[in-house]
């Protein structure tokens, strides 16, 4: 029986999470709250708990091909598709996972095209915004249940806006909130990525009564990070208003994320002519 998996904790485990690739999903808080270590192939693994299947899949594959063997792989591209079939390696199962959004800062920070265009509208009608950089943690959170209420999500999301709640300062989260009228209208969180260079964009809740607030708060948070070139925003989402709304932002790549099973990888079969005889 495999070793039970232990939970992720970045304060001990950021060496092995460091040759993980850019992404939402290799930042310090997911893999605080969704991580786990567990040893497969011979060497520490990070995976995450599939509730659904009650295993514990790679979140990506192994930078070591010689491990890519009957492992489960939650995130990966085409091109490590193309690594296993190269080293020959049967592919169990692939299903299609979701996609990544990745931008460059100074297209968030652009004024041109829809994003301005949006931005001056809210502006317009909303002459007397307030944009802060710090709130009480009781009326985020007040606020979060009521923009919950609008559509169901699923308890584990909520779960992980709690958890990076609660541990804001931890994170070094950048924050920004808008009020209108003295109330709360909407947030954005964003955080430095371990990698040079990165940040990612974390939460980012919003009323959707006020024309052009969340492109507001897209930019007035990549503001925050201006001297970081790249960011992510996360996978899409279910909600295809917030996938049409991620294109629009104009990504610089959409990353393809398959889910995979490998198998073991044949033998070569031995012919007369290959045996040598001593």
């Amino acid at each position: 029986m495999d070793p039970k998996p232990i939970k992720y904790d970045h304060s001990k485990h950021a060496a092995l999470s460091a040759v993980l690739p850019f992404s939402y999903f290799s930042s310090p808080v997911y893999l605080d709250f969704f991580g786990f270590i567990r040893e497969e192939n011979g060497e520490q693994a990070i995976c995450w708990h599939d509730p659904e299947t009650n295993t514990y899949p790679r979140i990506f594959p192994p930078e070591d091909k010689t491990k890519l063997q009957n492992i489960i792989i939650s995130r990966a591209t085409q091109g490590d598709i193309d690594t296993i079939e190269k080293e020959k390696i049967p592919i169990l199962e692939k299903t299609l996972a979701h996609h990544e959004y990745y931008y460059q800062t100074k297209t968030l920070l652009s004024n041109r095209g829809k994003m301005g265009q949006r931005i001056r509208q809210f502006k317009k009608e909303n002459p007397n915004h307030k944009i802060l950089s710090a709130y009480d943690p009781k009326k985020i959170l007040s606020f979060y249940q009521k923009w919950k209420l609008a559509k169901p999500r699923e308890d584990q999301s909520i779960n992980f806006f709690a958890y990076h709640l609660n541990n804001l300062k931890k994170y070094i989260t950048k924050e920004i909130y808008v009020e209108i009228k003295g109330e709360l209208a909407g947030f954005a969180w964003g955080a430095k990525h371990p990698q040079n260079g990165c940040w990612v964009g974390l939460q980012l809740k919003a009323i959707y009564d006020f024309n052009g607030l969340s492109r507001l708060l897209h930019q007035e948070r990549a503001k925050l990070f201006a001297n970081e070139p790249f960011l992510t925003l996360g996978p899409e989402s279910d909600n295809l208003g917030i996938k049409q709304f991620k294109e629009e932002l104009g990504p610089s790549e959409i990353k393809e994320y398959f889910y995979i099973q490998t198998g073991t990888k044949s033998l070569p079969k031995i012919t007369k002519t290959d045996t040598i005889f001593s």
